[in-house]
Formats: C-alpha cells, sequence, structure tokens
C-alpha cells in the first residue's frame, strides 16, 4: 500500500504532461490512497476489494497506466503490462530448432559484437551458457526498468518496450507475446556508424 502511494504522489499531480482530467483523478486517488492508509489493516477482504475497484474505476485505463509509470508517447497503446513470467517465457523460446540455442541468447549474442562499452558483457561457451547469459541480461533490464512503454512500430505493431536509466533495452511484440530482441541506447544518426556504441 505504502509504494502505491508513493508511486503515485512521485508520479505528481503537477506534470505538465498530463492532461487535466488525469490529474484531477490522480489527486482523487492520491486522497483516497490516503485514507485508506491508515484503516487498511482493520478492514476485511471486501472492504478492501470495493475500495481498490473504485479506485480504479476512477482511474480508467490510461491513469491506471500512470499509476503503474508507463509512458505515454507519440504512438503509445493503452494496454496493460504483460506479466513478467510470460516475457521470460518469451525470451526462452527456441531460436532454430534443433539447435538449443533461445531467441535471447541469440539476441545478446548478437549485441555484444555491437557494443564497446561492454554493457551486454562477453559472451561464450554452450549454448546453454549464452541462453543463461541472455536471460540474466533480461532480468537485469526488467530489475533496472526506468522506461517502459507500450507503443506501436511502423506497420501498427504493439511492441512492449523496457529500457534502463542508460537506455539499454529489450523489446516484445504485444501480440502474440513474441520476445523481439535487445536495444541499444538512442543514437542520433546511429546508422552512419552500423550502430555500433
Amino acid at each position: 500500500m505504502e509504494e502505491v502511494l508513493e508511486n503515485l504522489i512521485g508520479a505528481g499531480a503537477n506534470s505538465k504532461k498530463i492532461p487535466m482530467v488525469r490529474i484531477t483523478a490522480i489527486e482523487f486517488v492520491r486522497q483516497e490512497l490516503i485514507g485508506a492508509a491508515g484503516l487498511w489493516k482493520q478492514w476485511t477482504v471486501s472492504q478492501k476489494a470495493y475500495k481498490l475497484n473504485h479506485i480504479l474505476s476512477r482511474l480508467r485505463r490510461r491513469g491506471f497506466l500512470d499509476l503503474l509509470q508507463l509512458r505515454n508517447t507519440t504512438g503509445s497503446v493503452d494496454r496493460v503490462l504483460v506479466p513478467r513470467h510470460r516475457l521470460i517465457e518469451a525470451c526462452q523460446e527456441l531460436n532454430n530448432p534443433p539447435s538449443k540455442l533461445t531467441v535471447c541468447g541469440r539476441a545478446l549474442d548478437k549485441h555484444t559484437i555491437r557494443d564497446s562499452s561492454g554493457w551486454w558483457g562477453q559472451v561464450s561457451g554452450t549454448e546453454e551458457k549464452k541462453n543463461e547469459d541472455g536471460l540474466n541480461k533480461v532480468n537485469q533490464i526488467l530489475d533496472d526498468a526506468m522506461w517502459i512503454n507500450i507503443h506501436e512500430l511502423p506497420g501498427s505493431i504493439p511492441t512492449l518496450e523496457v529500457r534502463t536509466a542508460q537506455g539499454h533495452g529489450v523489446r516484445f511484440d504485444y501480440e502474440p507475446l513474441r520476445f523481439r530482441g535487445f536495444v541499444e541506447p538512442h543514437q542520433t544518426e546511429g546508422w552512419l556508424n552500423r550502430y555500433r556504441h
């Protein structure tokens, strides 16, 4: 409960980028959560469920996504987050059966070549080791996420993109859920150096 309240207050009802209707809804929810915080331990499960349902219905979908701190940029689509375990499952699909190399292990192998900073690490060893390293990197990105957005790429493909503060990230096709690959930090005119960092 405290984390939700901190996230909501931290979302800042004064943000210039959030339309006034959403600011009003967030302020309402903030006040509701402040009031609920003192009573939370005394309430029954049904009272808690009623209060949360009341709050979420007031927020609507975009407000809920704001609460979860999903970005709202040009091209964003209002979809709910995919559970982490499903993202991990998507990473473990085989890249090219009968090889045991996963899509995630293959993607990491590809990105280490482009990066001179060493952020992606060194990939070597068995397919199992590459798969493990790839999955560890996905988990690191998800753990250190500073920027999350569900947006459309060219061709109207809804994509979940998660990035760290340094800009390294991972993308998933939203529907059907599929690991799309790792992404490098944004680089103006990156094609001039073939996106090597």
